[in-house]
């Protein structure tokens, strides 16, 4: 059992997969609680994003395979893991932990939700040629971290001339953006000292700026666990 990441909303967890469980049975603690709660007996994956919990509250989780034999126990406590807010330095480069940022299908969250994540800066603009031809590599990279359930998230931050290219660029994307129209966005252009995109500037969960621009790193899931512990890859 470890603790994967945890933001404003969740805590996610994992385990290793045990081939023979037809399902698993994962109790969490609170704390302040002296026993043990079922938070489900019937989840099939090896991950798990806890949501509906205090603030400022730490709590383990532990979990069992179910099996035919059931010839496994009840693993050992996570390690303890609580809620967190998203760092002023993120915060700052968006307008505001409340600040709304959008997707390509036109929705919006809070900037609270990049809390307890790598936040990756994308400078970039639908008129760069190196630019086109590096976003579909962030992107199958942002794809792979997504599906393992990493704690990484990528704002992108349009450098483009007008609206309409924008909305077209952030169509072909499948992370988050400030509006075009944020007074944010021209703000955090000139906090992150773009001169040359694409530009990818990578802040660790703390807030720290671990890369000034991961552009011509290897993107990889050591990398992100680099990034994760507040060092350059």
């Amino acid at each position: 059992m470890q603790f994967v990441s945890a933001d404003n909303e969740a805590i996610t967890i994992s385990w290793t997969v045990v081939p023979e469980a037809e399902s698993y049975t994962v109790e969490m603690r609170a704390e302040t609680d002296r026993s043990w709660t079922c938070v489900t007996s019937t989840l099939k994956g090896a991950i798990m994003r806890k949501k509906n919990l205090s603030n400022n509250t730490s709590y383990f989780f532990r979990v069992k395979p179910n099996t035919p034999a059931d010839d496994y126990v009840t693993s050992l406590p996570s390690p303890a893991a609580s809620l967190c807010d998203v760092s002023s330095q993120v915060a700052a480069l968006v307008g505001g932990a409340g600040a709304n940022l959008v997707n390509a299908r036109g929705e919006t969250v809070t900037a609270a939700s990049l809390a307890g994540k790598v936040v990756g800066f994308y400078c970039s603009a639908s008129w760069c040629g190196p630019c086109r031809n590096f976003t579909p590599r962030l992107a199958q990279f942002y794809a792979q971290m997504k599906q393992a359930g990493r704690p990484f998230e990528v704002v992108f931050m349009s450098c483009d001339r007008d609206p309409k290219s924008f909305a077209d660029y952030l169509s072909h994307m499948p992370w988050l953006a400030v509006q075009y129209d944020s007074p944010a966005r021209e703000q955090a252009l000139g906090t992150l000292g773009v001169q040359g995109i694409p530009m990818l500037s990578i802040v660790a969960p703390n807030g720290k700026m671990v890369e000034a621009n991961a552009v011509q790193k290897n993107l990889s899931g050591a990398a992100l666990d680099a990034w994760l512990a507040g060092r350059a890859a």
